[in-house]
C-alpha cells in the first residue's frame, strides 16, 4: 500500500497536530447551546471545555426539579462550581413558589463552591430564601465575587430576609434590583415597609452602578446617596418623585427610568390630572440655576410620569409610552430635545401615532438638536383590540415624518406578538384581527412612501408580525432615491448600532 508520500510501499505516519485549547475555547463560546451539547460528546477534552462553557453562561432554573438536577450536575465535577457565573431561579408555576426548601442543603453545597458567581437572581422562589435553612441567606451574603443581585419575592417574609442579605453582604455590589410582587404589604401596625432600603443599600452605595427599585414607597431620598450610580429605575408606587431630590441623591446619573404598570398606572395616580401642569411647572422651577444633571443621557417612562416629573435637562435619548394626550408628548420632546426618540403607541389609552402631525418631531427651537433617530411602536398588545388598518398605519407614519430631519426610522408594527429568543425575534400566538391587519400590509408600498416622505432618511427598518425584520439602506446620490435590502445577519447589527 502506498505511503502517505507515495514512496512505493513504506507508510509514513501523519505528523501530530497539537490541539490549541485557547482557540477551541473561543470556538465553543460562539456555539448555540444545543450545538455545544453535541460537541461535548466528541472527546474527553472537548467535553470538559464544553461543560465549562455551559456553566459559565446564563442558567435559568424554573422548577424545583430543575434546581435539583442542576445541583447534582454541578457537584459531579470538582471544578464545576467554580465555572458558574450567572444564575436565575424563577418558578413560573405559583404552586412551586413555596416549594423547593427541601433542596436547600443541595443548593447550599453548590453555593459554597461558586467562588466566581457574578450574578444571582431569585424570583418567586421564596422557599429557597425563607422556608429553607438559614444557611442559604448566610452563604449568599458571603459570596466573594458577586456583582449583581436581583430578587422578586412573592411572600412578605422574604423582604426582611433580602434586606438582611444585602446589609450583611461580604462583597460590594455594583447592580441591585429589588422588585415586588402584588401582595398585601400592611402589617398589624400599618407600618410595614417592603424593604428597609437605607440599611440594605448602605454597604454598597459607594460602588453601585445600577439600581432598580420595584417600589420606593416611604423612601426618604436623602437617606441613600451615591456618586457612582449611573442607572436608576423606579417602579410604580405613587411616590411622586422630584428631579431635584433625585439629582441631589445621584448627581452622576446617566439613565433614568420611571416604570409604570401595564402603561396604565403611574406615579401620580393619586393626583387629579388637571393639576399636572402646575406640578410640572413647580418641578421645572426647582431645577433652575443648574440644579439638574449634565450627565443624563436617557430618560424612559410612561407619558404622564415623565410629563409631571419634568426633567429639565436635555437628553440624548427619550423613550415614551404614549398613554395620554399627544400635546404632552410634544412638550416632552420640545424640552428634552433628544437625538434618539422612541414612541410607543400600543397602550389602549394612546392616541394614534401621527395625530397632530409633524410637530411631534420638530420642536422649533433653533440651535438645539433635532430628532434624527426614531423608533415607533404601533399596533396593540396581545389581547387588546386592533384599531389600525394598513392605511391608518401608513398615514400616521407619514404625518410623523413631515418636515422632520430623520436619518433612521424603525417601525415596529404589532411587535407585541414577537418574542425574542437567543438569536432572533419569532412570532408568538397572534390575534386574528392583528394578523389580518399585518398580512394586508403592503410592505413595499409602505417602504417607498416613507422613503419619499423623509428626504434625509438613510436607513429604514421594519419589524412586523408575520413578516419578520427587514432593513434597507437608502442612496440619494442619483436623481431618485434607491433602496438596498440588508442581509439578515448584518441587519441586526445595523439596528443595534443605530439604536445604541
Amino acid at each position: 500500500m502506498p505511503g502517505a508520500h507515495g514512496d512505493g510501499g513504506m507508510s509514513t505516519p501523519w505528523p501530530r497536530v497539537a490541539l490549541n485549547l485557547d482557540v477551541l475555547h473561543i470556538i465553543l463560546a460562539f456555539l448555540p447551546r444545543m450545538d455545544l451539547l453535541s460537541a461535548s460528546r466528541t472527546s474527553r477534552v472537548v467535553h470538559e471545555l464544553a461543560v465549562k462553557e455551559l456553566l459559565s453562561r446564563h442558567v435559568m432554573l424554573m422548577t424545583p426539579a430543575e434546581l435539583e438536577a442542576w445541583c447534582h450536575f454541578v457537584l459531579a465535577g470538582e471544578n464545576r462550581p467554580g465555572y458558574v457565573r450567572d444564575l436565575l431561579l424563577y418558578y413560573e408555576d405559583l404552586d412551586a413558589v413555596g416549594t423547593g426548601g427541601d433542596h436547600a442543603e443541595l443548593f447550599v453545597a453548590v453555593l459554597r463552591r461558586t467562588t466566581q458567581l457574578r450574578k444571582l437572581s431569585i424570583e418567586c422562589s421564596d422557599a429557597i430564601l425563607w422556608q429553607s435553612s438559614p444557611e442559604v441567606s448566610t452563604i449568599i451574603s458571603r459570596l466573594p465575587a458577586l456583582e449583581s443581585f436581583e430578587v422578586c419575592p412573592f411572600y412578605p417574609d422574604s423582604y426582611r430576609v433580602v434586606g438582611n442579605i444585602l446589609a450583611n453582604m461580604k462583597c460590594r455590589l455594583q447592580r441591585v434590583s429589588l422588585h415586588i410582587a402584588d401582595v398585601d404589604t400592611d402589617d398589624d401596625d400599618g407600618n410595614y415597609r417592603l424593604y428597609d432600603l437605607p440599611r440594605a443599600l448602605a454597604p454598597h452605595l459607594e460602588h453601585l452602578v445600577k439600581l432598580e427599585l420595584g417600589s420606593a414607597d416611604g423612601l426618604d431620598w436623602p437617606a441613600i446617596r451615591s456618586k457612582t450610580l449611573r442607572s436608576l429605575t423606579i417602579g410604580h408606587n405613587g411616590s411622586e418623585p422630584r428631579p431635584r431630590e433625585l439629582f441631589e441623591a445621584f448627581p452622576n446619573l446617566r439613565k433614568l427610568r420611571i416604570d409604570g404598570d401595564d402603561l396604565v398606572r403611574n406615579q401620580f395616580d393619586n393626583i387629579p390630572e388637571d393639576l399636572y401642569p402646575a406640578l410640572r411647572d413647580s418641578r421645572l422651577s426647582e431645577q433652575a440655576g443648574g440644579r439638574t444633571w449634565t450627565s443624563l443621557d436617557t430618560v424612559k417612562g410612561c407619558l404622564n410620569d415623565l410629563y409631571v416629573l419634568a426633567v429639565a435637562c436635555p437628553v440624548r435619548r427619550l423613550c415614551v409610552y404614549c398613554n395620554g394626550k399627544e400635546d404632552r408628548t410634544r412638550e416632552l420632546v420640545r424640552s428634552a430635545t433628544p437625538h434618539r426618540l422612541t414612541l410607543d403607541f400600543r397602550s389602549s389609552r394612546a392616541e394614534r401615532a401621527g395625530r397632530g402631525g409633524s410637530n411631534l418631531l420638530v420642536h422649533g427651537c433653533s440651535g438645539r438638536p433635532q430628532v434624527t433617530h426614531l423608533t415607533v411602536e404601533v399596533g396593540p398588545f396581545q389581547g387588546t383590540p386592533v384599531t389600525h388598518t394598513p392605511e391608518t398605519i401608513q398615514n400616521d407614519l407619514l404625518l410623523l415624518l413631515e418636515q422632520s430631519n430623520l436619518e433612521y426610522l424603525h417601525a415596529r408594527i404589532c411587535s407585541g406578538y414577537m418574542v425574542q429568543d437567543s438569536s432572533s425575534e419569532i412570532l408568538a400566538d397572534i390575534d386574528e384581527s392583528a394578523e389580518q391587519c399585518v398580512r394586508a400590509l403592503d410592505v413595499d408600498l409602505l417602504r417607498d412612501a416613507l422613503v419619499g416622505a423623509a428626504t434625509t432618511l438613510r436607513v429604514l427598518a421594519f419589524t412586523i408580525a408575520t413578516h419578520g425584520q427587514m432593513v434597507w439602506t437608502i442612496d440619494r446620490s442619483g436623481d431618485a432615491a434607491t433602496t438596498s435590502r440588508v442581509e439578515a445577519v448584518l441587519a441586526k447589527e445595523l439596528i443595534r448600532r443605530e439604536e445604541a
